[in-house]
């Protein structure tokens, strides 16, 4: 049995997901942590919060914390969990994340930027992407069980009887991120302008021309994405992202038109940005539900153009939110207009037996 739960994490992603085989063993895999009023805000605990205390009153650990990249939407909440003196970081037992150092010391031939983590008083803004995965770097090392090495495609891990295959970043996103790191500050969310495009009913995306531009971030070049398969069930959760990295791994393994991956649950890219999901990629995949995390007060997203790429792909689909939106991206004539349904999760746990 697998049980998800999307966290409201704001603009951010934040996934706890429980994994319970015949012998009621159960493991947890957190990825991300939202933003930093995930954990808390103003001295109220937020899901982040609030999940982690749960898990440690059940004596359960989190057995793999994935951190996708350094963003403030992913990267903020594990920072302030782990600036709370009262969080007992022992129930973590393992951790991925592609640090500067980390890549620096796997893809930094000359050595340029091997003290890249320590010359970093040139920003004064101390919610820059950099310097919060400087601080993370540091926790972490502290911590004990950071698995250090570079996550990247191709990595396949298992935990018990689940195995988890890596499917982003590639090299090419690796260095563009290295190459960037302290050579300027990265524009972490630049993909989308701020505008919506809500107005637009789902037919008029559907039946016009829909040309593709792929996300340039960096950051989310580096985030890790993985397919998750535990017993006859298949999770492709997709972070920040691009799709053709997503795509080509796909097709590494085997996947094509006419062999689609089946999966049971597919957590959108990059807030359902229409940079970060394209047609090439959806018809590769046969999935009927489709989860997206943001709360749409920033940066524009979701983009309605991705659901209606994906109700293009699929028309039955079922499109799920951890926020109340669906009322606020599509109209009731939308909704009313095809087989797809959207549903708002409602703090609500997905389960899979």
């Amino acid at each position: 049995m697998i049980s998800v739960k999307f966290l409201q994490g704001y603009n951010g992603d934040c996934v706890l997901i429980s994994l319970k085989d015949s012998t009621n063993s159960i493991k947890n895999i957190l990825i991300d942590g939202g933003t930093g009023s995930t954990y808390s805000k103003r001295r109220k605990a937020g899901d982040l919060k609030k999940a982690v205390l749960s898990l440690a009153d059940k004596n359960q650990t989190i057995d793999l914390l994935v951190i996708t990249h350094i963003d403030d939407d992913h990267i903020g909440g594990i920072l302030k969990m782990f600036e709370d003196k009262k969080f007992d970081r022992s129930i973590i037992k393992k951790v991925w994340f592609n640090s500067g150092k980390l890549i620096a010391e796997n893809f930094d031939s000359e050595g340029e930027f091997k003290d890249r983590d320590i010359e970093l008083s040139i920003y004064k803004d101390s919610n820059t992407s950099v310097r919060q995965g400087v601080r993370l770097d540091e926790f972490l090392n502290k911590l004990g069980c950071w698995d250090y090495r570079i996550i990247k495609k191709g990595i396949i891990e298992k935990i018990d009887n689940c195995k988890i295959t890596v499917l982003s970043p590639d090299d090419n996103g690796l260095k563009k991120l290295h190459a960037k790191w302290e050579r300027e500050r990265p524009e972490s969310l630049d993909t989308s302008a701020g505008k919506t495009d809500y107005h637009l009913s789902i037919k008029e995306l559907i039946e016009n021309e829909d040309v593709f531009e792929e996300d340039g971030s960096v950051p989310n070049g580096s985030s890790i994405a993985f397919l998750l398969e535990f017993e006859d069930k298949k999770l492709l959760l997709l972070g920040d992202a691009y799709p053709n990295v997503i795509k080509e791994s796909l097709i590494n393994l085997g996947y094509s038109i006419d062999k689609k991956i089946e999966l049971d649950l597919l957590k959108i890219s990059h807030h359902a940005s229409k940079k970060n999901t394209n047609l090439e990629l959806l018809e590769l995949i046969d999935c009927d539900t489709y989860v997206t995390l943001t709360n749409s007060l920033k940066h524009g997203l979701p983009d309605k153009r991705t659901f209606a790429r994906i109700i293009k792909n699929n028309p039955e689909s079922t499109l799920l939110f951890n926020y109340d939106i669906v009322n606020k991206v599509f109209s009731e004539e939308d909704l009313n207009s095809g087989k797809f349904e959207a549903n708002y999760l409602n703090r609500e746990s997905i389960t899979l037996d």
